[in-house]
């Protein structure tokens, strides 16, 4: 008998139509956490590239530290080095600007690159061509107009709220000033200047007689403090003592001789004794230099200030003589004046050739105080007396005159009825070196020098 059975009630789960409201959120959610996922992976994607970007400035800058030390060298292959390293920090913030980075990163390459071009034309202290000059100029000015312009929040744009009236950012200043400095090039840059002849100088020294003219409109107070000397005769009698040169990378960039030296008053000629009295430092005070120290060249015949190298000071005696082409001097000494003829340079070279001690043995090889001498002249050449003429006619000294004035003769009266070289006399020859006793025989005894006690040896 079979069972009868009923069907099992099935059961329906009946889900609610989702409404097209709650589709387009549910869409919209889902959109917004992949666009989250994304902007997060590309945060942190943009976040690697930009400590990479900062790592290959660090990198850039660690190779070319050495580039942002100014006054490394002015010679080209330094520049070119400098300017290697813009041109790279020019390609890197190129590279920021096309990405349109707005962090400090770009605006810091660019405040490196003004920084280097500056020190360029700090550097280019021999090059004197505006032209070559301008370019350097008108980049950094260019970089800071774009930090100025486009990165308001880089520290060097920022205004000082406590500053006084009138004061700008560091940037609208560096600008001020690039372009002040280019235009003082223009009309100022150093260059080789004709001396005024109005008022003439004549050294009368014992190897020959020297004219020169003075920069008075361009160093005023050293040319009046040198006159004053020269009349009073604080150079009468003093000697050319030493040879100056500069060597730099084993080139000699500046060839000069020293004078003036009151300690070296009527030298005595090959006597290191007398030598050293002048061979040690001079302590005496300076005095700060003329704006002429920036504008005026060292070419050659240049009379020019001295100092010790360790002082920035005008000493307020000595001077060189520019016998070559002096780089070497240019900023860093005072021109005063410059000989005027072909006879007076002339002198001058004879002057410069004379034999220094270094040339003689013994002091060549000695480690004690005659290594002050190497420099210095065996025979030094003598100043006689120094004059001034202003306009043709001896120029009367105002103040009183130094115990060692030499006073001018009847023909020294006027610059026309000078007669030339009346002082000069040929120099001092070298004392004799002492006889070499001649060589002992081989195998026998020293044989005595001929001389008075001394017969030869009688064979009979």
């Amino acid at each position: 008998m079979a069972l009868e059975t009923s069907p099992r009630p099935t059961t329906r789960v009946v889900t609610p139509a989702l409404s097209g409201r709650a589709k387009l959120w549910i869409a919209v959610a889902v959109l917004a956490a992949v666009g989250l996922l994304a902007w997060l992976l590309l945060r942190e994607a943009s976040a690697e590239q930009r400590l990479e970007q900062w790592d290959v400035y660090g990198q850039l800058r660690g190779e070319n530290e050495w580039e942002e030390l100014f006054f490394e060298g002015e010679a080209p292959l330094y520049q070119a080095a400098r300017d290697r390293y813009v041109r790279q920090l020019e390609a890197f913030a190129a590279s920021l600007e096309k990405e349109a980075a707005a962090d400090a990163l770009e605006p810091q390459a660019r405040w490196r690159i003004v920084k280097t071009e500056g020190e360029s034309l700090l550097s280019m202290k021999d090059v004197l061509d505006v032209a070559q000059r301008l370019p350097h100029t008108e980049n950094a000015i260019r970089q800071l107009e774009t930090i100025m312009e486009r990165f308001p929040s880089f520290p060097t744009n920022w205004e000082k709220s406590f500053a006084p009236e009138g004061f700008g950012s560091s940037t609208r200043r560096m600008i001020d000033w690039f372009r002040r400095n280019g235009e003082w090039e223009k009309e100022h840059l150093p260059r080789e200047l004709a001396p005024d002849t109005s008022v003439t100088v004549v050294f009368f020294t014992d190897r020959g007689d020297m004219r020169m003219g003075l920069y008075p409109k361009d160093g005023p107070n050293v040319t009046a403090r040198f006159l004053a000397a020269v009349q009073a005769g604080a150079y009468d009698g003093t000697g050319f003592v030493e040879r100056v040169e500069d060597t730099f990378g084993g080139e000699t960039r500046s060839l000069a001789v020293r004078a003036g030296d009151a300690r070296a008053r009527d030298p005595k000629p090959y006597d290191t004794s007398d030598a050293l009295r002048y061979a040690r430092a001079d302590e005496t005070e300076g005095f700060l230099p003329d704006e002429n120290r920036n504008r005026v060249l060292h070419a050659r015949g240049v009379v020019t200030t001295w100092h010790p190298p360790a002082d920035d000071y005008d000493h307020p005696q000595q001077v060189l003589f520019v016998a070559r082409p002096s780089p070497a001097f240019n900023y860093s000494h005072t021109p005063i004046g410059k000989l005027l003829d072909e006879a007076s340079l002339a002198t001058l070279d004879a002057i410069h050739g004379g034999k220094l001690w270094r040339d003689d043995p013994v002091v060549s090889r000695d480690s004690g105080e005659l290594r002050a001498l190497l420099d210095l002249y065996q025979a030094p050449a003598r100043i006689v007396k120094a004059l001034v003429y202003k306009d043709g006619a001896l120029l009367v000294a105002d103040g009183q005159a130094l115990p060692t004035k030499v006073p001018a003769t009847a023909s020294e009266q006027t610059l026309a009825g000078l007669k030339a070289d009346v002082y000069k006399v040929a120099p001092p020859t070298p004392p004799a070196l002492p006889a070499t006793p001649p060589a002992a025989p081989a195998g026998g005894p020293p044989v005595a020098p001929a001389g008075p006690g001394n017969s030869p040896p009688n064979d009979k």
